[in-house]
Formats: structure tokens, C-alpha cells, sequence
């Protein structure tokens, strides 16, 4: 069995055209199973779950660039 049952999910997007200067929180819901709540990723990303330009970001108000 490979991997483990506490193992982190990574996933990884990228910004395309036209999403530069959302909030990288609203930017996040956009891309993520409808069972994740808007909540639980400002959770994530205060708690420095989130990459941003390969840094933890713990800003959801942050701007999303290319």
C-alpha cells in the first residue's frame, strides 16, 4: 500500500489569463470541490497550508498574479 492515510492532499493551479488581481482566497473556491467551504480555505490559508509563488502564504487577501 503506498502512501499513508495522514498524508497532506497537494494539489496544484495556475493562474490563467484574465483571473490576475482576484483575492487568492475567492480564487481558491473557484477551483475546489463544492464540499470545501470558503471557510476551511481561509483556514488553510491562515494556517500556512497555501503555497503562493512556491511561499506559504497565509494572506487570503492577497492578489493572484501569472
Amino acid at each position: 500500500m503506498s502512501g499513508s492515510a495522514d498524508a497532506p492532499e497537494i494539489k496544484a493551479f495556475t493562474v490563467a489569463e484574465g483571473e490576475e488581481g482576484q483575492r487568492l482566497d475567492a480564487w481558491l473556491a473557484g477551483r475546489m470541490p463544492p464540499h470545501v467551504s470558503r471557510n476551511r480555505i481561509a483556514g488553510l490559508i491562515r494556517d500556512g497550508q497555501v503555497s503562493y509563488k512556491s511561499k506559504p502564504s497565509t494572506a487570503g487577501k492577497k492578489k493572484v498574479a501569472k
